[in-house]
């Protein structure tokens, strides 16, 4: 650990989060993409991915899918963010597949393609109540019509985004909505549609429980792989490991200070109004991480006795007045959540160790 702060992943853990995850998806006969952009794409980790039984890699950058060629990992890789028409050149030489949700694109696409002579998949995105990308489910007549005109472009399958943006969590009710719409397609079109995606982490609930209707055979799977947590559900998955990856900072500052700020109280440095308990004077350590590090707000620390109580850009404020052996220049160690994580893994500010390659 040469450079603090560090993003420190166990890649043992996530791949042992991967088996689990499509031991119980392949026993339902549902395949599992792991999806590695909140790593931003580490080789290691779409290994890890792969060797835990996943079938296909998701990232929504480019640039991932060259960092991970590189290191020799040959995929297959699929786009998940809808593409941007500027990119359709670089997406058919990087990737096999992608997520689309508008004709133009798969117009340009097939064009593009037609040049290569090289075929391409794609999964055609349906708007479920999330409100995020996707075509409108009356759509889909109208779009399986267009891809039946198609030659070089393969639709793959047909899935839908939950939780992302609206919030709405996968039911029984919008997985069989889903299914009704990949029956559209596949008479519209003439293409047999053999993926039916159902979403991510959030739909491995219906998974649990038995009720995710026989036919939706696909998730796209990121953060349960990696965190063993579901944001949307609000929920720790119980099977899974919870401590892949650990977010490390060096105290730079420990002083007994007041708990309250003295003198008139404007905003903070990021527009926020800060609010203040009196709790006497406390020991407070300061760590050399901040917002351009992190998101603070994501953080749990794994010490006990010690409580975030805030920080700028440059700088975390603790309360250690409860823990022990806290002394300067010793090491803090916090479990991030999604937003956290996917902060410090985009940070060149972070370094990044990966564990057990």
């Amino acid at each position: 650990m040469d450079r603090l702060p560090v993003l420190s992943v166990d890649l043992d853990l996530i791949r042992f989060n991967a088996y689990r995850v499509c031991s119980m998806a392949a026993a339902a006969g549902v395949s599992i993409w792991g999806i590695t952009k909140g790593l931003c794409g580490e080789p290691g980790v779409a290994m890890a991915m792969l060797e835990g039984g996943c079938s296909a890699l998701g990232d929504s950058r480019l640039q991932n899918f060259e960092k991970m060629r590189r290191a020799g990992i040959e995929g297959p890789f699929f786009l998940i963010r809808i593409p941007m028409l500027s990119e359709v050149d670089r997406m058919v030489h990087l990737a096999d597949g992608c997520l689309i949700s508008s004709l133009e694109t798969l117009e340009v696409l097939e064009g593009r393609c037609a040049l290569e002579r090289k075929s391409f998949k794609v999964i055609l995105m349906f708007d479920l109540g999330d409100l995020r990308e996707g075509f409108m489910v009356e759509d889909a007549p109208r779009v399986g019509g267009f891809c039946a005109s198609l030659s070089w472009v393969k639709v793959e399958g047909v899935g839908t985004n939950l939780g992302c943006f609206g919030g709405v969590l996968a039911t029984p009710a919008n997985q069989r909505e889903l299914l009704e719409v990949a029956q559209v397609i596949r008479e519209a079109s003439g293409f047999d549609v053999p993926i039916v995606s159902g979403g991510g982490t959030l739909a491995l609930r219906l998974l649990e429980d038995g009720t995710l209707p026989a036919g939706v055979n696909n998730l796209r799977v990121g953060e349960g792989i990696i965190l063993g947590t579901d944001s949307t559900g609000m929920r720790d998955i119980p099977y899974l490991r919870r401590d892949a990856v650990k977010l490390i900072s060096e105290v730079v500052e420990l002083r007994r200070k007041p708990s309250v700020p003295r003198g008139e109280i404007g905003r903070d440095a990021f527009g926020n109004l800060p609010v203040f308990e009196d709790l006497g004077e406390r020991l407070r350590a300061i760590l050399a991480v901040g917002r351009q590090d992190t998101r603070p707000e994501g953080l749990t620390p794994l010490d006990e006795g010690v409580r975030i109580l805030g920080a700028s850009s440059d700088h975390m404020v603790c309360d250690v007045e409860d823990a022990i052996h806290i002394s300067m220049g010793c090491k803090l160690s916090f479990r991030p959540n999604y937003g956290a994580m996917l902060q410090s893994a985009t940070s060149e500010y972070v370094a990044k160790e990966y564990l057990g390659v």
